[in-house]
């Protein structure tokens, strides 16, 4: 049992150590907050995939989301 608290905890700390490290970077335009939505269409018109896109502004630092759903599978064409 003490063998796998330590895996436990190795893994742990590896995870937090490098989860979402971002670094900082200069823009030219203010951003502002925004929220839109989207739709994928195939060739024939039939809806393949909708989604959502969301910006969130704090202070001088900018969130950005997108969500993607897909609606059904496109076929393919087998070789």
């Amino acid at each position: 049992m003490e063998r796998r608290n330590i895996f436990l905890a190795a893994s742990l700390a590896i995870t937090l150590s490098t989860a979402a490290l971002a670094e900082a970077f200069l823009v030219r335009h203010i951003q502002r907050p925004m929220h839109r939505f989207m739709v994928a269409r195939s060739e024939a018109g039939k809806i393949i995939a909708s989604g959502e896109f969301s910006q969130v502004v704090q202070g001088d630092e900018v969130t950005m989301r997108l969500t993607i759903t897909k609606a059904s599978t496109m076929d393919q064409p087998r070789l």
